[in-house]
């Protein structure tokens, strides 16, 4: 089925994708940051201005990475202090380089217009790890480490690869093989199975029906890979809500099978949703891109995206 670009569900993508900037705002804080020569000083005046938090002026573990054309054009970083350029690694192979400030005004500006959508998106992020790493049966969740790095880059998937998501969707895959009584899965009880599938409403089959559809969309239709991921997140979302309400108190032993002879489903306490603060930070303007035990990298729209001229 070849999805259309001004079909409902490509509608509601779009409407997911709208930041959550008022125009008032931004413009407000473009007023401010154009009368400066760098992102640095309109960043400080931003704050004074009340547009930045205060503390993200001293505080050591935040960082904001370098626009792409920086690199293209091999500009000098003009009348900024080259002392403030950083090489910044999360660990695991995530390095860039950054700035305690934006370099770039218009980047500042938007920054500043989006600034409780950006604290609010961090402790979503961080929200939504706790959330994986409480799936399981054994120790406490994981904490990150302090350290954000924030990026400008155009928005081009809503999914990540975020090792502690797609764990959790593993987690899930096996769940629903069990549900369908799949011979390779574990062997789900059969109180919990027949709960789990009533509390399974139209909804939910309608969402995964939509993931299909639009996951075989061809290459060339418009947002269908985005969208996929969007809705299959919202699938996900309702899946683990009704686990949690058919979980037992205690952990629930699996029957074994091939692939599975140990398998337990944990206590009810540890299934919370984090499909949820992952679609809200989307519903933000914001993404997610990486997670380490150092900390996290999100990205904002470009200024280019929301339609800063130059």
């Amino acid at each position: 089925m070849v999805i259309d670009p001004e079909t409902l569900e490509v509608a509601a993508l779009r409407a997911r994708r709208a930041t959550t900037v008022r125009a008032e705002q931004l413009d407000a804080c473009l007023r401010i940051a154009t009368r400066y020569p760098n992102g640095v000083a309109a960043w400080e005046a931003l704050s004074a201005n009340g547009f930045v938090p205060e503390a993200w002026l001293s505080e050591g573990h935040r960082w904001f990475g370098l626009p792409k054309q920086f690199y293209r054009r091999k500009r000098a970083l003009i009348d900024v202090d080259a002392s403030l350029v950083e090489r910044v690694s999360l660990g695991a192979g995530f390095t860039t380089t950054a700035a305690r400030a934006p370099i770039e005004v218009r980047w500042a500006a938007l920054l500043a217009a989006m600034a409780r959508s950006l604290i609010e998106a961090e402790s979503l992020a961080r929200e939504c790890h706790r959330r994986t790493s409480a799936w399981s049966t054994v120790g406490a969740p994981v904490e990150m480490g302090p350290k954000v790095v924030w990026l400008s880059r155009r928005y081009q998937t809503q999914r990540a690869p975020l090792a502690s998501v797609e764990a959790f969707e593993r987690s899930l895959w096996v769940l629903r093989a069990s549900l369908a009584q799949s011979p390779s899965a574990p062997t789900m009880p059969a109180p919990m199975r027949e709960a789990l599938a009533a509390s399974l409403d139209g909804d939910y089959a309608s969402l995964v029906a939509l993931v299909n559809r639009l996951q075989a969309a061809p290459r060339r239709t418009p947002n269908a890979a985005v969208a996929a991921g969007l809705f299959s997140s919202e699938a996900n979302s309702r899946f683990v809500r009704a686990l949690e309400r058919v979980a037992g108190d205690e952990p629930t032993p699996f029957g074994p099978s091939q692939y599975f002879p140990n398998y337990v489903l944990p206590a009810r306490a540890r299934i919370k949703d984090p499909f949820e603060p992952w679609i809200a930070i989307a519903d933000l303007g914001v993404r997610w891109i990486a997670e380490t035990p150092e900390g996290i990298a999100l990205t904002t729209p470009t200024p280019d995206d929301v339609g800063l001229k130059k």
